[in-house]
């Protein structure tokens, strides 16, 4: 659900090709799981800056490894993003799935996912970033691609209690989606405001964002919004 191919962003990955210049110094062994220590320092980098700031090389500090030593591990930059927002994406369908166990009322399955999907991005802003199509190609990524239809489907399945999204036929998903669909860009479009402020909570707090958003996508499930054109003068 996010862009199609692209540049790594702002070329930080040419910075250190895999066999560029001199061998130089040996570094001493790496003791633990490289992969998964780069992918840790880039969550915590995540935090405080921005995707622009993170480079193979300030990675490669970070974690005690040779830049060369990234690319055992990812392709690019782009690739290691791609991986931690398949996860953040698989994170969301298990949350999903344990919010339908508990919840027999699909009205209020989609309230609660909605505030999720909010509290989600707020956490992790810049995560939120890759997932949704700061960084194309994300789509077609191997792991970030499935993860993010696998998502979308749970989503389609709470609005209309079936599994009738085709991922091969997206014509057809989208005119007997389109509740689903229109769900997603209100979710989306929320968190995405509240994230670039022009919708400013006061305070700014998760019980307060929780109460904006259940009262916005309670509208919208509820019928309710429907009855403003109702009720209007002709």
């Amino acid at each position: 659900m996010v862009g199609q191919v692209n540049a790594d962003l702002h070329g930080r990955d040419s910075e250190v090709a895999p066999d560029e210049g001199a061998a130089g110094p040996a570094r001493p062994y790496h003791k633990g799981n490289v992969a998964k220590d780069l992918l840790k320092a880039a969550t915590r980098l995540m935090q405080k800056e921005r995707l622009e700031d993170i480079s193979v090389r300030r990675l490669a500090r970070e974690v005690d490894v040779s830049p060369r030593n990234f690319y055992n591990h990812f392709e690019s930059m782009d690739d290691l993003f791609f991986t931690l927002a398949a996860r953040r994406f698989d994170r969301r369908v298990a949350v999903a799935k344990k919010i339908m166990a508990q919840e027999t009322s699909r009205k209020k399955v989609v309230v609660a996912l909605a505030v999720e999907f909010v509290e989600a991005a707020v956490r992790d802003p810049e995560l939120f970033r890759v997932m949704f199509g700061r960084i194309a190609a994300g789509s077609r990524h191997k792991l970030m691609g499935p993860a993010s239809v696998a998502s979308f489907r749970l989503l389609v399945k709470a609005v209309y209690g079936d599994d009738r999204y085709r991922v091969d036929d997206l014509a057809w998903s989208i005119e007997n989606c389109e509740t689903a669909y229109s769900l997603f860009s209100l979710e989306y479009g929320l968190a995405r405001n509240i994230l670039d402020k022009h919708i400013r909570p006061q305070p700014n707090t998760e019980e307060t964002r929780r109460r904006i958003v259940e009262s916005i996508v309670g509208s919208f499930v509820n019928g309710t919004c429907g009855d403003v054109f109702r009720e209007a003068a002709p």
